[in-house]
């Protein structure tokens, strides 16, 4: 695992809630509530404006890897700290597979925040 943050986009965000909800996974969230408080946070005196759930991002960010759930070991996947559309944490968690974290790494998004954290780093060095 290469990348410690991950951009999604809110439809894809549900799709990956969901997912981890038929897995069983202890931190999963309702969807439709975060969905309308994302809006609300949105609509305040952020300055970001509200598109639509395929061109607003959530940003997910690496917290551990995880072996449990409900209190029975289970294959290991990744625990991640969910930060709202204005880069907000708000004690949100997620549980999702590996391979889901992997295959999200891989999109044009998370490729470009990849080369531009890069191409700072460099300038910074």
């Amino acid at each position: 695992m290469s990348y410690q943050h991950v951009l999604v986009t809110l439809s894809e965000f549900e799709k990956i809630n969901e997912e981890s909800y038929q897995n069983g996974y202890n931190r999963t969230l309702h969807y439709d509530g975060f969905l309308k408080e994302f809006k609300e946070e949105m609509d305040s005196d952020s300055g970001l404006v509200w598109i639509s759930e395929d061109e607003n991002y959530v940003l997910l960010k690496f917290c551990m890897f995880h072996d449990w759930k409900k209190f029975v070991p289970c294959d290991r996947h990744i625990r991640a700290l969910v930060y709202n559309g204005i880069g907000k944490w708000d004690g949100l968690t997620l549980d999702l597979d590996i391979a889901t974290w992997e295959r999200l790494q891989m999109t044009r998004e998370n490729l470009a925040l990849k080369e531009l954290h890069n191409k700072l780093v460099k300038e910074v060095a």
